[in-house]
């Protein structure tokens, strides 16, 4: 809005903008400000789970913040085995997480690596990676 005496922004990159005001008496002055954009880019997955069927910490899945999307997200075993693989998933959906299992059977005890490629609302691609534990 051009004319209103409150002028609100939202930008997603940093930005500059002008502003000119006149008053009553048509004397005229204007300003310059940039606005700084500190990004939150935070984005978790546990460091440990425990797929035992009790409906509690029973997937591993990325959490974060409700504008990012996951475009993938891939665990594998010690030995670099891929044992989960998922792809266009939205954050915090533990139905698009990793049950513990592999081929239909548990994945034994023990540390698991991950990796996480995310976007931002703001068109902002990053890749994510971690070590989580399975507890049976």
């Amino acid at each position: 809005c051009l004319t209103c005496p409150n002028p609100v922004v939202s930008p997603l990159f940093p930005q500059q903008y002008s502003l000119e005001i006149t008053d009553a008496n048509g004397c005229k002055d204007e300003d310059v400000i940039w606005i700084k954009i500190y990004k939150n880019l935070n984005v978790f997955v546990a460091t440990g789970f425990t797929p035992n069927g009790d409906n509690e910490n029973d997937q591993l899945f990325v959490q974060g913040k409700s504008e990012v999307k996951v475009n993938s997200f891939m665990v594998f075993d010690r030995w670099g085995e891929n044992v989960f693989s998922s792809e266009n998933a939205t954050i915090n959906d533990n139905t698009k997480g990793w049950d513990g299992n592999y081929r239909g059977k548990p994945c034994p005890p023990g540390l698991y690596l991950w990796k996480a490629d995310v976007e931002f609302i703001d068109g902002t691609k990053l890749l994510f990676k971690g070590e989580t534990s399975l507890i049976r």
